[in-house]
């Protein structure tokens, strides 16, 4: 997809390296439905993990990278 209006084309990504990060492996839906700064409209979302509010609690953690649990529906 191309797309001209995106503001994200000068970013560079973090080159932590792997003796030094932090990784932080989350349920979408769990880490933000309970977190008391999200709004509840967004708790449950990806909106809701884009919040400045969970970037910032992740970065007070020191997380470097955030690994997301299932993202689709499986058989069991």
């Amino acid at each position: 997809v191309v797309h001209d209006d995106d503001d994200w084309v000068e970013d560079r990504r973090p080159k932590t390296p792997w003796a030094d990060s932090v990784i932080y492996e989350l349920h979408v839906r769990g880490f933000t439905k309970l977190h008391p700064d999200i709004p509840p409209e967004l708790r449950g979302t990806y909106a809701g993990l884009a919040h400045p509010a969970a970037i910032e609690h992740l970065t007070r953690l020191g997380v470097t990278a955030v690994e997301l649990l299932p993202v689709h529906q499986f058989a069991h």
